[in-house]
């Protein structure tokens, strides 16, 4: 929030955050013991989120960069994570099929939603704020409503494993990374038809 720090993560657990005017490493943190596989700043609030193999997501302080709070739960690796439009729900994707949300008030998971055939490797929240867009290892993605919990679309993709994704402003448009040749493509989520 200060528009000044960055933080990364590492293969090996570490929270890194850095001064972006001067880049020097301000700080080294040991935020878990294996993989951070994803790593979320809260654009309003001095927190920031990690959740790594060890089947955790950790709330961090960007004043003191102390733990503020853990979210457990979990049987696999956590791979990705998504802020809501309206910054009170965290999704939490893993590899047990399953997106899990957090109300950030309350500290509770309040759902859980089970996409059985996807392993959820990448998240985005729609803007609009009731679809949330998942990316697979098996090249889907899905279109679920968030208020009813139900899978609206897949979508199946032939490049490989949706390795990013990210919706574009009007809530209509995905755009998408893969691992076959990392290559971008540009979704319509309404016709399902690639538009570049």
């Amino acid at each position: 929030p200060d528009g000044r720090t960055l933080a990364s993560s590492t293969s090996d657990g570490l929270l890194q955050v850095w001064d972006s005017e001067t880049g020097q490493c301000k700080r080294v943190i040991r935020a878990h013991q294996v993989t951070i596989w994803a790593l979320i700043a809260h654009p309003t609030r001095p927190l920031v989120a990690t959740a790594s193999e060890e089947q955790s997501v950790k709330f961090w302080s960007t004043k003191t960069w102390d733990c503020l709070r853990t979210f457990q739960g979990y049987d696999n690796s956590i791979l990705t994570l998504a802020l809501s439009p309206d910054e009170q729900q965290l999704a939490v994707g893993s590899q047990d099929q399953a997106v899990r949300f957090w109300d950030l008030s309350t500290k509770t998971c309040t759902r859980v939603l089970h996409d059985r055939n996807n392993c959820t490797w990448r998240i985005d929240w729609n803007p609009k704020g009731h679809r949330l867009a998942i990316g697979g290892l098996d090249g889907h993605f899905n279109l679920w409503d968030t208020l009813s919990d139900r899978c609206l679309k897949i979508k199946h993709n032939a490049l490989g494993i949706v390795h990013n994704l990210a919706w574009h402003p009007d809530g209509i448009h995905l755009v998408m990374t893969t691992t076959s040749d990392y290559s971008l493509s540009i979704w319509n989520v309404e016709t399902q038809q690639c538009v570049q």
